[in-house]
């Protein structure tokens, strides 16, 4: 009945320090407040307005304030970065995985929120939720 849901953080930064152009930390921080829906496939219908508006005011009541931070501890192999994610006021080990393709550098990993205290949004007695755990990819131009 739902959509699968893409969604952009439009407010967030990356500091990388690099060694010989190996990463050997970064900081990342978003600000959750800033998503917006890029698109929505499946569903019975085309995603509205109002049910954008509708999916960014449940992500603001699921997210709380709306920050989320990655800090590295260690880098290993072909920039597999091991660090703490911080998500709802919640520290949790987290490793990303990142590859530099085609002059793009692509991130992968995946969040369970109820590892970071989020019960994952829902309605109509739970015949429409988010899942659990939830894709992020970060694709942006290699500098």
């Amino acid at each position: 009945m739902g959509h699968d849901l893409t969604l952009r953080v439009e407010v967030w930064e990356c500091v990388v320090q690099l060694d010989g152009g190996t990463p050997t930390s970064a900081t990342v921080t978003m600000d959750l407040r800033t998503l917006s829906v890029l698109r929505g496939e499946g569903g019975l219908k085309p995603l509205s307005e109002g049910d954008r508006r509708k999916i960014l005011e449940g992500a603001a009541r699921t997210l709380g304030d709306g920050g989320a931070s990655f800090v590295t501890t260690g880098v290993t192999g072909e920039w597999v970065l091991t660090g703490e994610l911080t998500l709802h006021g919640v520290t949790r080990p987290h490793v990303v995985e990142v590859v530099a393709r085609d002059g793009r550098l692509q991130a992968r990993t995946s969040v369970r929120q109820t590892d970071f205290d989020i019960t994952p949004y829902s309605q109509a007695m739970g015949s429409l939720r988010v899942g659990d755990l939830v894709q992020v990819l970060v694709d942006v131009p290699q500098p």
